[in-house]
């Protein structure tokens, strides 16, 4: 799973065509679903101060450099904190870790938030020097490249076949939580592509490059993959069941 996250297509194009914003992606996204997940599970005594500090300046990290992975990763803490149900008496702690996670990297990065207000280009087109997204297909998407030199071959169909088959072999519980940053990063890519924005240098606008998403769909569905090898997972619910 490390080595398959390593070499996912869009890190590897990432780093070859200098696009620094989804190499950032690529290293803090671990870390930063890790945090959420342990923030929106709860916990007993002190310890949930510490991760939702050190999520917090993860979260702030990516929004320097990928301010649309970033707005992500805020909807899809606020969606967990709905969806998934806390413990007993983590209500407060939940709630606190919560508005750390979404509030306090905003403040961190001031006034960065204002500037990209003031350049709504910067959350399609990243930060940095503009690069023209090349044309990709719908193959190309579901082997998880994004277009343009640097993606090793066949890599991506291996995540996607492995992610198949753990649903298939083993589902259980625990691959939802995978299944929704591969709903959430598909979502990102259908906007990446369908809407164009001129590039804060000028020029004839144009649509986003779709890596910075295409390493969440990448992580989810190796997620999914890690879940399968979870021994204190609940299966999925069989059908029928003897009374």
């Amino acid at each position: 799973v490390a080595a398959g996250y390593a070499l996912l297509p869009a890190a590897t194009s990432a780093v070859s065509q200098g696009r620094l914003d989804v190499v950032v992606v690529h290293v803090m996204t671990p870390l930063v679903f890790a945090g959420v997940v342990a923030v929106l599970r709860g916990g007993s005594g002190t310890s949930w101060l510490p991760v939702a500090s050190g999520t917090a300046l993860a979260v702030a990290a990516v929004g320097a450099f990928s301010p649309f992975v970033h707005g992500l990763v805020a909807l899809a803490a606020l969606v967990g904190f709905v969806v998934v149900p806390g413990r007993h008496g983590d209500g407060r702690r939940r709630v606190a870790a919560l508005f750390m996670i979404v509030l306090l990297p905003m403040a961190l990065l001031l006034p960065w938030p204002a500037v990209v207000l003031q350049n709504p280009s910067v959350v399609l087109h990243g930060v940095g020097a503009f690069v023209e997204s090349p044309a990709v297909g719908l193959v190309d998407l579901l082997s998880l490249r994004p277009g343009g030199p640097g993606a090793l071959p066949f890599v991506g169909f291996v995540v996607v076949g492995f992610a198949l088959a753990a649903l298939v072999l083993r589902p259980s519980r625990p691959m939802l939580a995978g299944l929704a940053v591969v709903v959430l990063g598909g979502f990102a890519v259908i906007v990446l592509r369908t809407v164009s924005v001129t590039p804060l240098p000028g020029g004839p606008a144009s649509p986003g490059w779709t890596g910075g998403p295409l390493v969440l769909v990448g992580w989810g569905l190796l997620w999914v993959v890690l879940s399968a090898f979870r021994r204190d997972a609940d299966p999925a619910p069989p059908r029928f069941r003897r009374v």
